[in-house]
């Protein structure tokens, strides 16, 4: 599936494997919730997008970490360009 065949957000979220994904005034703004990161980093999610859909433009990236109890995730805003 491309962008050009309308993919939902359910469908990028799927794609990129995100736990979350919403999109607001042209903006996706995707959550990895983590509780160990397992060695992976914000630049592993960074890289999972870019991968995944040509002309995508990151416009936030960022690791929300907490002390537990409290959730931790990756968050990447971007938007996507037709190519």
């Amino acid at each position: 599936m491309t962008i050009k065949t309308k993919m939902t957000t359910e469908d990028i979220r799927q794609t990129i494997s995100a736990d979350k994904c919403n999109l607001r005034n042209g903006i996706y703004k995707a959550k990895w919730m983590y509780f160990y990161t397992h060695g992976l980093t914000i630049d592993d999610y960074v890289a999972k997008v870019h991968n995944s859909f040509p002309g995508v433009v990151i416009t936030k990236q960022s690791n929300h970490w907490n002390s537990w109890p409290k959730d931790s995730w990756f968050e990447i805003c971007f938007t996507i360009w037709p190519g």
